[in-house]
């Protein structure tokens, strides 16, 4: 995964990442103690760079983790929204 930008955010931020093949994606925005805010299942995505909007209207300000997920593989990056 990329760098997320812009990071700190407000309202939206995007995530970046490339897959090497073709996959299943799970994108989910998660709290510090690792519980579950959102689920987003993108399904099958093409090989190659891919984005996606998170968007942070309805959250509080705060710090929160961003995790990418494929078939083997669950990549984790900490967010910053500021309101």
């Amino acid at each position: 995964m990329h760098a997320a930008y812009p990071n700190p955010f407000n309202p939206t931020t995007t995530l970046s990442y490339t897959l090497p093949n073709k996959n299943n994606v799970t994108i989910r925005l998660l709290d510090l103690r690792g519980g579950i805010l959102k689920t987003h299942r993108l399904g099958k995505q093409n090989v190659g760079r891919q984005l996606f909007k998170i968007d942070g209207r309805n959250l509080a300000s705060g710090t929160y983790i961003a995790q990418v997920e494929t078939a083997g593989s669950v990549l984790n990056q900490k967010i910053t929204l500021l309101k």
